[in-house]
């Protein structure tokens, strides 16, 4: 919150008026988060100091252009949405026609009783009628307003957009809308951040041209179902991409004419059905920047003996990665996965939570001081092998023996390469008392080591 002393200098009463709005522009917070109508507001508070201030405060435009609507911004018991929608008239009259950051945060416990106002809905209005001047979004709303903020993309009014991110939740009540809420990536063409978490029937269509945005995040679960094709558009279109999450649903393999190499792709996160044949796909996918990828596998009881794609991205990538996270029941082998990590000698971050392990991939993992070239991942700080694995003592105490350094003096000296291991979290062990009191293990951990049980 920003406070003015209450006898302000008379050197910075001298300043000139256009220095004054230099001045005042410093007291912007880009995350406001109190009423548009709170006093606390830098413009508002600027201009209770003195006339002069007040006049200037009303006549720089910058001042004026961040907005902010939802019960999260209200310090009052009860909002009153017919004054905060005077107030954002006088806010968008002052703010000329400079770009807006807009605000809105209704979530799961906001009062439902708010979502049949009359007054509510204007106010939301009044917000859709300056999107030609939006140039940041972020919102968190119930479905039943989603199409109050997504028609001006569907009507392409959405072209100074650099960064959004929506959350939409809830679902429609019976006999609700049910039709897609659809619109093309190039309605936002200077958009370089989007993020979508949608519980509701919003599509975002990639049909080119290329697309300069650098985030894109889809983590929803909503009724729209994207498939491989929209992946590959989105890959295609948007080459620029440096982070990427997806929501595969199962779809027929589809033909693709060539190998797709991504050069800039840092971070990929996938959500998938196991019914998803992505062979065809990760055989024409090629990502040597990637550092850090994330699989999710949904819940399904058909049997898969094994899925071998992520070795065949791997392979053909030999990308840079740092962190590895499988999550759920990701049908691959023990073999596959140390296949696997054979392409990642630069893993800092191992988490496997799906496959079931054995001794045999701890043993993959413990060093062998008399033969350095046959380590995996040397730079390996953190390996969480989850709760579908099962190992014996001695794989446990002989791995932890021989990666963990001691790490106490880290932040004086670099850490011992081959001995950076600090955390351990292995399935469960009915002897994990056992193993933590031995005697040189709880060496181990009185230095800071790790060691935990997932069961």
């Amino acid at each position: 919150m920003l406070v003015c002393a209450s006898n302000p200098s008379s050197a910075i009463q001298r300043l000139a008026p256009e220095l004054l709005s230099e001045v005042f522009l410093q007291c912007l917070s880009e995350d406001e988060t109190s009423s548009m109508r709170h006093f606390s507001r830098s413009p508002l508070l600027l201009g209770r100091v003195c006339s002069a201030w007040r006049t200037i405060s009303h006549s720089t435009a910058a001042l004026w252009t961040h907005l902010t609507i939802g019960e999260d911004f209200h310090t009052i018991s009860r909002p009153d949405y017919t004054k905060d929608g005077v107030a954002m008239w006088v806010w968008i009259k002052r703010s000329r026609s400079l770009p807006l950051s807009v605000r809105i945060s209704f979530g799961r416990s906001a009062r439902r009783s708010d979502f049949t106002e009359q007054s509510l809905e204007t106010l939301l209005m009044i917000v859709q009628s300056q999107s030609s001047r939006w140039k940041r979004l972020d919102a968190t709303i119930p479905v039943i307003f989603e199409g109050i903020l997504i028609t001006p993309f569907c009507v392409k009014n959405v072209a100074m957009l650099e960064n959004v991110a929506i959350r939409i939740w809830g679902t429609w009540p019976s006999g609700g809308r049910m039709t897609e809420l659809k619109f093309p990536l190039s309605a936002a063409p200077r958009l370089r951040y989007f993020d979508l978490l949608a519980e509701s029937n919003v599509r975002v269509i990639f049909d080119g041209p290329a697309h300069d945005i650098k985030c894109l995040n889809f983590l929803h679960r909503y009724g729209v179902k994207t498939h491989q094709a929209d992946l590959m558009e989105c890959l295609t279109y948007c080459t620029s991409l440096s982070t990427l999450s997806f929501h595969l649903h199962p779809s027929s393999p589809h033909g693709f004419h060539a190998i797709l190499k991504h050069t800039y792709l840092e971070s990929l996160r996938l959500e998938i059905h196991l019914a998803c044949d992505l062979g065809l796909l990760f055989h024409h996918l090629v990502l040597p920047a990637l550092t850090e990828l994330i699989l999710e596998m949904d819940e399904d009881e058909e049997a898969v003996l094994d899925w071998p794609h992520l070795l065949t991205l791997l392979k053909y990538s030999r990308p840079p990665l740092t962190s590895l996270i499988l999550i759920g029941r990701i049908p691959m082998t023990e073999t596959t996965l140390i296949e696997c990590i054979k392409y990642t000698p630069g893993l800092r971050i191992a988490i496997v939570s799906g496959v079931r392990c054995t001794d045999t991939t701890l043993r993959a993992f413990t060093v062998d001081d008399s033969d350095s070239s046959t380590i995996l991942c040397p730079s390996l700080q953190k390996l969480n092998l989850g709760i579908e694995s099962r190992f014996s003592r001695a794989a446990v105490e002989e791995l932890i023996l021989s990666r963990w350094g001691d790490h106490r003096s880290k932040s004086y000296s670099p850490p011992v390469p081959r001995k950076e291991l600090a955390e351990l979290w292995v399935g469960y062990i009915p002897n994990l008392h056992d193993i933590s009191s031995d005697p040189a293990i709880a060496v181990c951990i009185s230095e800071g080591f790790r060691l935990g049980s997932e069961g």
